[in-house]
């Protein structure tokens, strides 16, 4: 959790500086990048190991998509 927490305040950061890039030195917020990836490369490769055990159910899916569809 805490971690999730480090990673979601660096995702702040970075958005915040994608839109005013040009007005400030790039590299100022180069090492938030680098950081929020070395925080969130943990959980992605338990995420990673997850992904096999997913069943894909596409005809539940796509009632779910029929019923929400506008």
């Amino acid at each position: 959790m805490a971690r999730a927490r480090d990673v979601t305040n660096g995702a702040g950061l970075l958005l915040d500086w994608m839109v005013s890039i040009h007005e400030r030195d790039q590299v100022s917020s180069a090492d938030a990048l680098g950081t929020n990836l070395e925080r969130a490369r943990p959980a992605a490769a338990r995420r990673q190991k997850d992904a096999h055990r997913l069943v894909v159910n596409a005809d539940t899916m796509r009632a779910n998509v029929g019923r929400t569809a506008a």
